[in-house]
């Protein structure tokens, strides 16, 4: 029993590899920072990774050639496609509310002229207030010309529109994919 109690009372050392590792960094801490710095500042350093940014960038634009070729062959449409359709349908709609604000500014001067006329002519029908008729003439014909001018302009949106329908059209018929049916030659 003795021996046994002897075997329990000694003392284990265990190997740590945390300190062992602390120690080994903090004395090669120096050397491989002086290293590294003097490896950075080399212009093999710069070359080498310049000859990476390049080979990068060079993926990259083969990588954008193949996808946009891919894209052209798909029968969807395209990034670029629907940019210029988006393009298109703001700058139709730039039109239109110039159109719109032009037309009410027109409506709102044809009501302004409306109630003038009503009014001249109101005053002219009691009696001893007659006017001359060539200024009822002139406000007629301006009243007039101004319609004119709205059917113009409502003929001119009426024109975008369907030309936009158009645009549209077509942009749908190049979206659609095209079957092509490939010759077969007999086999023997």
């Amino acid at each position: 029993m003795s021996n046994e109690n002897e075997n329990d009372s000694r003392t284990v050392l265990m190997f740590n590899p945390y300190t062992f590792w602390k120690k080994y960094y903090f004395s090669g801490e120096d050397t491989l920072s002086a290293v590294t710095r003097k490896s950075v500042e080399t212009s093999a350093f710069a070359n080498g990774v310049d000859v990476i940014l390049n080979a990068y960038l060079q993926y990259l634009r083969m990588n954008k050639e193949i996808t946009s070729s891919l894209t052209d062959k798909m029968p969807f449409a395209s990034k670029h496609d629907m940019a210029r359709v988006a393009k298109l349908v703001i700058t139709l709609e730039n039109k239109i509310d110039r159109l719109e604000d032009s037309l009410f500014d027109e409506i709102e001067e044809l009501k302004e002229q409306s109630t003038s006329i009503s009014n001249n002519l109101s005053a002219q029908s009691k009696p001893g207030h007659l006017k001359d008729d060539g200024e009822l003439h002139e406000k007629f014909d301006k009243a007039f010309n101004t319609s004119q001018e709205m059917l113009k302009r409502i003929s001119g949106i009426e024109e975008a529109v369907q030309e936009l329908k158009k645009v549209l059209e077509t942009i749908n018929m190049e979206a659609k994919p095209v079957v092509k049916k490939s010759r077969k030659s007999p086999s023997k």
